[in-house]
């Protein structure tokens, strides 16, 4: 089965309207469908525009990462699974796959790397683990055998 004949849209498991799990291909084109179901199991929560619009960005900066790094240059990419659930201190996600290690550098990237200059002038990419450290809580990393696991909370839906 050639690329473009998959079926791009993410499985999808609700556990409960607080619970849900979402799992996509790796590759980028997946992406957008696994947003538009976490959004879907995010409406009962009645977020505010803002802190939605953050927790997508965080989680596609987290997905388009694991798609760049973990499975760049691999022909058959495997799986992305995403598991959401609400608690009263925000939303925590877990986000799993099994490409390549993330490198330690990667994590220790400081949320302070994003210059205030001018946007013409800032080369393409290379900001994203900042943003989503300044975005979160409690951000992890860790590798079981071949599986990658980042941990995070976003604090969003409380006051």
């Amino acid at each position: 089965m050639n690329a473009g004949s998959r079926n791009h849209r993410p499985a999808l498991t609700s556990q409960s309207p607080l619970t849900f799990e979402v799992t996509l291909e790796g590759a980028h084109v997946a992406i957008r469908g696994a947003l538009s179901v976490i959004r879907e199991n995010l409406a009962p929560l009645a977020l505010p525009r803002e802190e939605l619009c953050i927790v997508e960005l965080i989680v596609a900066e987290v997905l388009n990462n694991i798609v760049d790094h973990a499975f760049d240059d691999h022909p058959h990419p495997g799986s992305i699974r995403i598991h959401g659930s609400y608690e009263p201190d925000g939303l925590k996600f877990r986000f799993t796959d099994l490409g390549k290690p993330m490198q330690r550098s990667a994590l220790r990237a400081s949320q302070d790397a994003i210059p205030c200059v001018d946007p013409l002038t800032l080369p393409e990419g290379g900001f994203g683990m900042g943003l989503i450290k300044r975005l979160t809580d409690n951000l992890d990393y860790s590798r079981t055998g071949a599986l990658n696991c980042l941990t995070m909370r976003i604090p969003v839906g409380f006051t």
